[in-house]
Formats: structure tokens, sequence, C-alpha cells
């Protein structure tokens, strides 16, 4: 019962903790939407989608939708929502932090896993012989 009691007085001081929203101002928004923009032109798998989704965000610009924002982390909860809004995708989410976060690089790695993976499983071969009247067997692993 100790037990159950320390962790209810534990969890209820983490609660009564205050939250601290992180302020964001205007010139982070846009730059937050101009690379949002960016990213989704250049990178969204379907490009009609990609044109929709920016169009959407450009007119809530447009509109001052996002001027009375001041906390980073409802920006980019709003974000998310407009973004999905259009698309549909669940996949796609916006998220704030506050440190910041290392840009992953694809350019050239595309396919370097496939090779790698090819390349240190035997291109897929699990077993080859060669059976009588000249027939061979190759048991493929990967196809």
């Amino acid at each position: 019962m100790k037990n159950l009691t320390l962790i209810s007085s534990c969890c209820l001081l983490f609660l009564m903790q205050p939250i601290v929203a992180q302020n964001i101002e205007n010139e982070q928004k846009a730059e937050v939407l101009k690379n949002l923009i960016s990213e989704l032109k250049n990178s969204y798998i379907d490009e009609s989608k990609a044109v929709e989704m920016a169009d959407h965000l450009n007119e809530n610009i447009w509109n001052g939708n996002y001027d009375s924002i001041q906390s980073a982390t409802e920006f980019a909860f709003i974000l998310t929502q407009n973004i999905r809004s259009i698309s549909n995708d669940l996949h796609l989410e916006v998220l704030y932090s506050d440190s910041p976060v290392q840009a992953e690089s694809n350019e050239g790695n595309d396919e370097a896993w496939l090779i790698d993976l090819l390349e240190n499983n035997g291109y897929g071969v699990k077993k080859k012989k060669i059976l009588d009247g000249n027939i061979r067997e190759i048991a493929f692993e990967v196809f």
C-alpha cells in the first residue's frame, strides 16, 4: 500500500508541474511554413495532393489564420490538422521540438540499403546445385 501511495503522490506532483508553452514569433512561423510547403512539394508522393496542401496552407497564411497562434506546439498541431484535412494521410505530422532536429538526407541512399542487403545475403541465393541431366537448381531466399 505504501508503494501505491508513493506512486500516486509522484503522479500528482508530476501533474501539478506547470506546462511551459514555447512561444513562436511570426518570423519563425513564416520560416516553418516556407519549409513545410517546400518539403511537401518536393517530397510528397502525390504531387497533386502536395500542391493542394501547399495551396491550403498559403490560403491560411493569406487569411491570417496563423497570426494569433503564439504556442509552437499549438502551431505544429494546427499545421498537422491542415495538411491532414487535405491529404487524409495520418503519416503526415508536424511536431515541435525544444532542441534543433537534424535533417535527414536520403540523397544517394535511396537504394543503398537494398544493395547492402543483397550483397550481404548472396543476392538472395540460398543454395545452388547441379542435378542429374545438367539441370541447375537455385533456391532464392529473397525475391
